[in-house]
Parts: C-alpha cells; structure tokens; sequence
C-alpha cells in the first residue's frame, strides 16, 4: 500500500516555492515509484521514476515545482468588463503513483494510488511566509473566518485617479460569489451599494477591473457618479470593493479606493506590472519626459563615380558624394516620470515593481505596450525620517518614439 505523508496544501504558488511530496510504502522491498503527474482532464503532463532515498528506506520525497512553474503564467486581460476568468494563472492537476518491487529477485508492478486534486498558481511567497501559509488567505473558501486577500500587497487603502486602471486578481475554490462596490461621499455617508455577479465555482482564478470609468460606464451615471477631490489632506469621495458569497457574506478583504483629481500635471498615465502573488499591479505616473538615442550600423564608401558630366568624379551637380552610408539603424526611447506623493506602505509595497518581469503602459487608445523598466535600485523611504513629499521616478525604455504625444 502507498501512503502519502507529506503533500501540499490546496493551493500552493509555484514560482520559487516548492511543490513538495513524501511517500512511503508498506513492501519492505520496494525499489521505486512511478508517478504520473494529470491535469485534472487526465492528460500527462509529466511522468516521472523517484528511487527510494536512504533516509527514508520505503519510501522517496520529490518537489513538482520546476515541472508544474511551466503550465502557469501572468495574464493581463484588457477589456471594460469588472469580472474575467483568468485560466492562466493557475492549474489543477493530480498525481497517479505506482509503486514497483522486487518479488523473488523479479522486478514486479504494485498498487496504484491516484490522488484528489491539488492546485498551484502563478504566486511566489517568501520563504518565511511560505513555511506557515495557510491557502484559505488567497483563495475564496466557505467556512473561513479571514479575509482572502487578492493577489497583491498594494495597501488596502490607496487613492486613485480618473483615468487609473485598477486590477484586483483573486483564486477561487469553489465559490459562487459576487462583487460589492459601495460609494461614500467626504463625510463617510454611504450612497450607494451595486452588486456584479459572475463569479462561479468553476473559475479558479480571475481578474476584477474596479477602474473608476468602468463603475462610470457600468452603472447608473446618476447614482454612481463620481467626484474627484483636488487636494489632498482634505476629506474625500471614496469607493470599496469586496468580494461576498450570494448572501452577501464577505468572502474577501475590503479595498478602499480614494477619488483624487489631476491637478497640474500635462500628462498622466498608468503603468501596469506583474507581481510576486501572481497578479497585476497598477500605478499612476506623471509628466513623462523622453530621451531619444539611436545606434547606427554604417559601411564605408568610395566616393568617385561618374557624374552627369561623364566626369570620373566625387562630386556630382555641386554635391559631394558620400563616403559612408547608414545600412541598419536603433531607435530607443527612454521615459521618465514620477509618482503622486507616497504614503509609507505604498513606498513599501512599490518594492514590487523593481523585481517585476512584466512590464506595460496604457496608451491613450487603451491598449498596452509592453516597456523596459530601467529602474534596478529602489531605496524606500519613510515620512518619519525625511522632511521631503516622498515620490519615485520611473525610468523605462521602449523601441517606439513618442508614446505620449
């Protein structure tokens, strides 16, 4: 008989974490196992021979991580709808072990065992977070008296602007459940309350788009319009999202969302970065300024030629010929700008963006364009410790000239 003692939870993130299984054996001469590894259709996706190890005379341990890391990834989705199912970003799959030991010096075929479903996404933990995580914080369950976080660490409260682009990602474990989006006016006077459905139990994972032009558009302009206030420090409109089951019981954590208007800037834009926790994250810049470099490739010439004279010359009509010419040339762009003041937890959390590998802009046609951040340092700072507003300058570069203009 095989037993499984040691496996991972429900949900586990994949990306620099380990997938780790333990197995023994009840046949004192077992050699090894086979162990299949099925999406949750029974398709292989790897099948793999783990030996006995000696310290575990019956039995072998093995980490799934670097096979399963493949079959997940980021998933940006551009489009004005507040719920979207996001496949990409996490995979359920199980394990088919069969064991194999000698009988009589005959190599022979044991028991099989195949277990339930487990669930890995695109999500890194730190390793002293991983070691007591617990999944019900980052995937909706019944039952769980927490409150699941989304796939960020961006603070619970933060402000946002016009035209900012918000994503809130999340995983599911078997949830039938709905957005809540509340409105506040400056003095905390609740006016209205809208409820999204669309969240079914069989999306494991998703993306909600709580952008202040999608709420706009989605519902009624005359209950839920918004009003941004100019000045900060002054008592502001403001909105929350929360995810709850079809009740109304909250299944997530509330976010809160801080209207504040573009005051003197000649161009504002939002930066969309991928994320440890397996989401994306978004960030409002300001008054972008380019740089231009280009890299030329040139050969040289010879600069006589007949001219129109049917003169061997290296002048032709007053112009001299060339004695080089450009046969392949690089265009660069680098743009800076900067960010809105920074509370301390939002200097925190913009650690994130140095170590993101995917990058992009908004365009104004509400496409994406994927960048090249240039920033590789980040030194945070604390209000307690600096007398000066507290804002970072971001750098990144592109093969496309005037993306702002």
């Amino acid at each position: 008989m095989i037993t499984i003692t040691s496996q991972p939870q429900k949900f586990s993130p994949v990306k620099n974490n380990p997938v780790m299984f333990q197995l023994t054996s009840d046949r004192s001469s077992i050699t090894y196992f086979i162990v299949k590894v099925l999406a949750a259709d029974d398709g292989v996706i790897a099948s793999q021979k783990y030996y006995t190890v000696p310290p575990i005379p019956l039995g072998t341990y093995f980490d799934l991580s670097s096979i399963l890391s493949n079959y997940v990834d980021y998933q940006l989705v551009n489009s004005e709808n507040i719920i979207e199912s996001t496949p990409n970003v996490s995979l359920a799959y199980k394990l088919q072990i069969t064991e194999y030991y000698l009988s009589i010096g005959v190599l022979t075929q044991g028991d099989t065992l195949t277990t339930g479903l487990f669930n890995i996404w695109n999500g890194e933990l730190r390793r002293i977070d991983f070691t007591d995580f617990d999944y019900h914080q980052y995937a909706l369950s019944s039952g769980y008296t927490g409150a699941t976080q989304f796939l960020t660490n961006k603070p619970l409260t933060t402000a946002i602007y016009r035209n900012s682009t918000e994503y809130l990602y999340y995983l599911n474990d078997g949830q039938n459940a709905q957005v809540k989006v509340q409105y506040y006016n400056k003095n905390n006077g609740l006016l209205d309350t809208e409820y999204v459905t669309g969240i079914t139990s069989t999306q494991m994972a998703g993306r909600l788009n709580v952008s202040p032009e999608t709420f706009e558009n989605l519902f009624d302009y005359s209950e839920f319009s918004f009003e941004f206030t100019p000045t900060f420090g002054t008592p502001a409109f403001y909105y929350t999202v929360q995810i709850v089951d079809l009740s109304g019981n909250p299944l997530s954590e509330k976010r809160i969302y801080i209207l504040r208007d573009v005051l003197n800037c000649t161009n504002s834009f939002s930066l969309i970065f991928s994320n440890e926790k397996g989401g994306y994250d978004s960030l409002t810049l300001f008054n972008p300024k380019e740089q231009i470099s280009t890299e030329k490739s040139t050969i040289g010439k010879y600069p006589f030629a007949l001219n129109s004279s049917g003169v061997y010359s290296d002048i032709n009509n007053g112009i001299y010929n060339e004695t080089s010419t450009v046969i392949n040339s690089i265009t660069t762009s680098q743009y800076t700008a900067i960010t809105d003041v920074l509370s301390d937890d939002s200097a925190k959390w913009l650690r994130s963006i140095i170590t993101s590998g995917k990058v992009f802009i908004r365009l104004e046609n509400g496409k994406y364009y994927p960048v090249n951040l240039s920033n590789t340092s980040y030194s945070i700072k604390q209000k307690r410790l600096s007398t000066d507003n507290n804002r970072l300058e971001i750098t990144f570069s592109c093969d496309t000239p005037g993306l702002f203009d």
